[in-house]
């Protein structure tokens, strides 16, 4: 029973255990906490950070149920496109050479873009144009004449002679297969065309002329001309005498007896009737040295008696210079045709100078712009000249 009264309670514990399922109890896991994200797996264009998480906080245990999710997690990053450094395309064709000869250059040139720079990247590096040397070969120098040098003294100082110059291939000389200049090195022109002057030489001594008295004891002379040949063109005339200072002694007639006529000296030459083209120079002489008398004949001789004696000589004979000059216009095309803005043409020809005349001045063609009735430009019809 239950102590009563004052009884004693019972010894010993009132309770009493023992041990029962010694199995330990399950433990379900736990998710620790994520790690740090790791590194964009990409810088640009869109990578991944990765973190991970481990089952330990508990882990499972006893059976215990693992963690539930993903023990790994991830997410996008870096989504900027990527920066594109530029790089050169393929070089164009070499162009062709800026010159035939004497060293020219040859261009070509490249683009940036296999692939063209994106996104902030990097431009080419280099030069877009390329350019080398080309056709060095020296070109051809065609030859260009000098000038003249002076004209050479005349070979002749009358009469007509002959002035020569010359030039030379080298303003420039040709070089490097260029043509040699065209024309004659050599030039010549005539001068001095004025006759030499002829000096007067005199004929072979006369027969004695006629007594110096006709009665009675007197002398005769003997004469000669200053004429093989006379002098002419400013020569000098003879020197010495015409009459013989050595006399012969005579007797003359008694009687009045027929005295012949005989020549006086001629006179000058005159001047030339024209100054080129062939003129005439006359001279004449006199029968008159002495005149005839008592019945004496004419000089000339019998069959060409005569008081005076012309002669006449060419002079002047080089050809006269003549400036060129315009023939009459003439009408080679007149105002007709339907097309507007047509002309009319008149064209003249040139008579050539001569002996070196002054060439024509002004145009062998005149065109003349036609008008129609109203004055404008055109013809609608024929339009007389």
């Amino acid at each position: 029973p239950a102590p009563e009264n004052g009884g004693k309670p019972c010894d010993g514990e009132a309770a009493d255990n023992q041990a029962c399922n010694p199995d330990p109890c399950p433990v379900d896991g736990n998710w620790g906490d994520y790690s740090a994200w790791s590194e964009c797996s990409a810088s640009c264009g869109g990578g991944v950070m990765e973190r991970s998480r481990n089952c330990d906080n508990p882990a499972p245990e006893n059976g215990g149920n693992s963690c539930e999710g993903e023990a790994a997690d991830n997410q996008a990053c870096n989504p900027d496109p990527c920066p594109v450094d530029g790089n050169w395309g393929d070089y164009s064709a070499w162009s062709e050479c800026s010159a035939s000869c004497g060293g020219g250059v040859m261009e070509r040139s490249r683009n940036c873009d296999s692939p063209a720079p994106e996104n902030g990247g990097n431009p080419c590096e280099g030069e877009a144009a390329d350019n080398q040397a080309c056709n060095p070969d020296p070109c051809p120098v065609d030859g260009n004449w000098g000038d003249y040098s002076a004209w050479s003294e005349c070979s002749a100082s009358c009469g007509g002679g002959v002035m020569e110059r010359s030039r030379n291939c080298d303003s420039p000389a040709p070089e490097n297969g260029g043509n040699p200049c065209e024309g004659e090195a050599a030039d010549n022109q005539a001068c001095n065309p004025d006759p030499c002057p002829v000096d007067g030489q005199w004929s072979e001594w006369g027969d004695y002329g006629e007594c110096s008295v006709e009665c009675g004891t007197g002398f005769t002379q003997r004469e000669r001309s200053c004429d093989s040949p006379a002098a002419a063109y400013g020569g000098q005339e003879c020197i010495g005498d015409a009459v013989n200072p050595k006399t012969k002694k005579c007797k003359g007639r008694c009687r009045p007896g027929p005295n012949d006529g005989n020549w006086s000296e001629f006179t000058e030459w005159s001047k030339c009737s024209r100054q080129c083209g062939g003129g005439v120079m006359k001279r004449s002489r006199k029968c008159d040295n002495p005149k005839p008398k008592h019945g004496g004949r004419l000089c000339g001789g019998e069959e060409a008696e005569m008081k005076v004696e012309k002669e006449q000589m060419v002079c002047n004979e080089e050809i006269c210079s003549k400036n060129g000059s315009w023939g009459r216009w003439k009408k080679i095309q007149g105002c007709f045709g339907p097309d507007s803005g047509c002309e009319k043409i008149r064209q003249r020809v040139c008579e050539m100078p001569i002996g070196g005349g002054a060439p024509c001045e002004g145009d062998s063609e005149l065109r003349t712009i036609c008008l129609n009735k109203v004055g404008q430009v055109g013809c609608p019809a024929p339009v007389q000249l």
